[in-house]
Parts: structure tokens; C-alpha cells; sequence
């Protein structure tokens, strides 16, 4: 029976897409500074900073956003100090 599970079971053989990498990829089909980017690019913020797991910060094709809720780079820079 242990061994009926994984074979089943669809996530050992294929990775089960999130919201966050569907929303990236979907952003990547637009051209940068055109109206459907600027679209698909707030729209996908406006609705993971609404779940359970908040955005923090976005960088998709060099265009980035962040939250106001910390401050990424003394968060960054504090894990460079502690490695």
C-alpha cells in the first residue's frame, strides 16, 4: 500500500503550478512600457498581496515593485552578513 501512493500520485511526476509562476509567465508574454504589461503587471500584485502569503517584492523583466510592509534590501543585507 506504501507504495501504490506515490506511484499515483501526480505531483511525484509533475510540479503542480502556483499562482505566483503562472502570473510571472504570463507577465513575460507582454512587451515592457506597453499598456497589457502595466495591466498584467498590477494586476497580478493586486491580487498575490492578497493571500495568505503576501508579496514582498517583484522583479519581472527588470521591472520591480515592492511592498511597503519591510525593507528588502536591509533584509537582503542582513542575510549576506549572517552567510
Amino acid at each position: 500500500m506504501l507504495f501504490s501512493v506515490p506511484l499515483f500520485d501526480d505531483s511525484t511526476y509533475i510540479t503542480s503550478p502556483n499562482s505566483y509562476e503562472v502570473g510571472l509567465h504570463i507577465i513575460s508574454a507582454f512587451v515592457i512600457g506597453t499598456n497589457p504589461f502595466e495591466t498584467a503587471f498590477m494586476s497580478y500584485i493586486e491580487q498575490e498581496v492578497l493571500s495568505t502569503t503576501p508579496l514582498i517584492y517583484v522583479n519581472s523583466l527588470n521591472v520591480t515593485w515592492q511592498s511597503d510592509i519591510v525593507d528588502v534590501s536591509s533584509e537582503v543585507n542582513c542575510i549576506r552578513q549572517e552567510s
